[in-house]
């Protein structure tokens, strides 16, 4: 959907809420000039029905506490491998998709991102022109279930 489409869609559920709301609640009947009914609502009572709508979202969110899991840290994933064409990094955070995460190159020859992990240890690999290979300057790793070693970061 494009955001008008959206835009439309929302305005026209939030119109039929106030409709519903304002029924109940309070609004004024009157006759335009051919003797048609009219609808009419104050401003305050606008007010007070999307005070109603959305104070007590705001007011949640802003007393949440956040879990461990919800925060998280950008980890920077590098590598030297300046004769390579592609480089990616995969690992438990991504379902070890190999070109999910791509790194960009830099003059070096050094490939990097930045990836927003939750704390815990993840394990990951580096796909290096389509070649799975562990992270020489991982300060551990672990034996994966292919007999290799998976590099192990720490957040």
């Amino acid at each position: 959907m494009t955001e008008d489409q959206v835009r439309q869609r929302l305005s026209e559920a939030v119109w039929n809420h106030f409709n519903k709301w304002a029924a109940k609640e309070t609004c004024i009947i009157s006759e335009d000039d051919k003797g048609h009914e009219v609808l009419e609502y104050l401003e305050g009572d606008v007010d007070k029905y999307l005070e109603n709508l959305f104070l007590p979202h705001l007011e949640q969110k802003a007393t949440a506490t956040l879990t461990p899991k919800m925060i998280r840290h950008n980890v920077e994933f590098s590598r030297e491998a300046p004769h390579a064409h592609s480089v990616t990094v995969a690992g438990d955070f991504n379902n070890w998709c190999p070109v999910h995460t791509p790194l960009r190159r830099d003059n070096d020859g050094v490939w990097r991102t930045n990836v927003s992990l939750p704390p815990g240890r993840h394990q990951y690999l580096f796909v290096v022109d389509g070649q799975w290979c562990s992270d020489p300057s991982a300060k551990e790793s672990v034996i994966n279930l292919h007999g290799g070693r998976n590099s192990v970061v720490e957040v």
